[in-house]
């Protein structure tokens, strides 16, 4: 049987590539393009679009690993690479397009829906600059490869390789409770650059002989209502300037609003009915009404968190009447995530309600120092 000449195998290669480049070409529109309503089925069983992820995330490690090293090592072997990216062209390109229309967020929540998008968007930019670096042109007139250049893209597709893989693994519930643990860790950090703060500029020094002695509040991570008392007396008996009254309220507000994410964690994401690569047809069908639910309410911890850089902001510019606007719009918005929360996923109340009932209450008492 006669043998491919080095030509024919170089245009096997360069066709290869550019169906692969079209595909990718073609995965990005989908990941930019709104989902729509969902179509019905065309596959009688559809597969389980976390399962299909998983594997085709597992795949696409494994063969850009292989790529990478066969575009390091020497000769270049251009059957085995062309092998790959059709192996990457066939299957687990398309497969990974099929992922992108069967996760509908009226399914699988708009969250892990836009999680999903942007990770396989980082994982198509990268591997096109993968491709770039395969050599297209004969012998020693191909130019060389730069170690660094497949390496870089290869760590890259590593792991958001397996950040796909652990989606399928955590499921929906896993991917939100880590977002939300994301969005209430940004507002811790936003809470400790308030506290070391200082709104007069003054020294450290000047601080500790009179100044709004912010560093021993700075210890109370989740208030009592001893907490609170003591420093309502501190700021009366200090007499704070108005920058460091303003500070202390919205420190005071903050605090109590921080509150939000470990419940909404343990209380509601904890308890809501997951969907995993292992799930069935009839564990992949919650019902929309808690789908919408979870999804309002990832969407205010998430709001919370960036309200929270904007009053800072506007506390930082000395801004009091800004500050004194976010303050309230914040209060009304954490009225209305409590109203989400106020029963279960079957709609029936739980111990839950009475903590919640609390929480309102400090948090529009903490307006007023």
């Amino acid at each position: 049987m006669p043998t491919a000449s080095p030509s024919s195998d170089l245009f096997a290669l360069q066709n290869s590539l550019a169906s692969l480049s079209a595909l990718l070409a073609s995965l990005q529109g989908a990941l930019h393009t709104a989902p729509e309503s969902p179509r019905p089925p065309q596959l009688a069983n559809p597969p389980n679009p976390l399962a299909l992820l998983s594997d085709a995330a597992a795949l696409l490690k494994a063969q850009t690993t292989k790529l990478s090293l066969l575009l390091l090592n020497k000769p270049f072997s251009v059957r085995e690479v062309t092998h790959i990216v059709s192996t990457l062209s066939k299957s687990i390109i398309p497969a990974l397009l099929s992922v992108v229309e069967l996760l509908h967020p009226s399914t699988y929540t708009v969250a892990v829906n836009e999680h999903v998008r942007g990770t396989l968007g980082i994982i198509s930019r990268e591997l096109l600059r993968l491709l770039k670096c395969v050599p297209t042109v004969p012998g020693p007139d191909a130019p060389a490869v730069a170690e660094a250049a497949p390496l870089a893209s290869t760590g890259v597709l590593w792991e958001q390789c397996d950040e796909l893989v652990s989606v399928g693994e955590i499921g929906v519930r896993g991917v939100v409770d880590k977002g939300v643990r994301g969005y209430g860790e940004l507002l811790d950090d936003a809470i400790a650059e308030i506290e070391e703060w200082d709104p007069d500029g003054e020294s450290d020094e000047d601080e500790d002989e009179g100044g709004d002695n912010q560093k021993g509040e700075a210890t109370v991570a989740t208030p009592t209502a001893s907490d609170e008392e003591a420093l309502e007396k501190g700021v009366r008996s200090l007499r704070l300037s108005a920058p460091h009254a303003l500070k202390a309220r919205v420190l005071k507000f903050l605090r109590i609003l921080r509150l939000f994410y470990p419940a909404l964690r343990k209380r509601r994401i904890e308890t809501y009915p997951n969907i995993t690569r292992t799930s069935t047809k009839d564990d992949m069908l919650p019902p929309p009404q808690q789908v919408r639910r979870l999804d309002e309410l990832v969407g205010f911890a998430k709001q919370f968190s960036e309200e929270t850089d904007e009053l800072a902001g506007a506390l930082y510019a000395h801004e009091s009447e800004e500050v004194e606007s976010k303050l309230r719009a914040l209060a009304v918005e954490s009225k209305q995530c409590a109203s989400l929360m106020e029963t279960d996923w079957k709609g029936q109340e739980d111990e839950f309600c009475t903590w919640l009932r609390t929480w309102q209450d400090r948090v529009g008492g903490s307006l007023t120092i």
